[in-house]
């Protein structure tokens, strides 16, 4: 239920719910719950092969393929996407998996926070997520780093070892 409730709460503070991006489809469990409050949705999923196998997680992921064409899937690094982008978006959720693996560490930079916040609305909202393993020092580069970008944010619990940074 958490990667629900993640696409769920993320989307509650969005200043409108005309436009969204997901980085990191995954199961489709948090992008189906943003899907369902948005007009317009584009995911970046890296991996082809998570993309074909989606109507396998429907059960959990709101059948997510069922939203097309009002969903965008784009088989795409994240990083790629949102320097290369000219779009842009009232809510930005990154649901890539932690910071603790080399592949996703480079999406918790301040580099990679700037091209986020280039893909954003003025007004727009982006939102991460990190985990009691990064510990005390890990959080705090991940913290000074979107302090760097973006000049609110703010730090949510959805568990006690499962964190949502929301900055605007």
């Amino acid at each position: 239920p958490y990667e629900k409730l993640v696409g769920a709460y993320a989307s509650l503070y969005a200043p409108r719910t005309d436009k969204a991006l997901v980085l990191g489809l995954g199961s489709g469990a948090t992008g189906g719950s943003v899907c369902l409050l948005f007009d317009k949705i584009d995911a970046v999923e890296i991996n082809p092969i998570v993309v074909q196998n989606l109507f396998r997680m429907k059960e959990w992921n709101f059948d997510i393929e069922s939203f097309r064409p009002k969903l965008t899937i784009h088989v795409d690094d994240a990083i790629h996407y949102t320097k290369s982008s000219t779009e842009k978006y009232s809510l930005v959720v990154n649901t890539v998996t932690t910071p603790l693996y080399f592949s996703s560490s480079k999406l918790y930079t301040k580099d990679f926070f700037e091209a986020v916040r280039a893909r954003m609305t003025d007004d727009g909202v982006y939102m991460t997520w990190v985990d009691s393993r990064v510990g005390d020092k890990g959080l705090n580069i991940i913290l000074k780093s979107l302090q760097q970008v973006f000049p609110e944010c703010s730090l949510g619990c959805i568990q006690s070892t499962y964190y949502l940074v929301l900055c605007s």
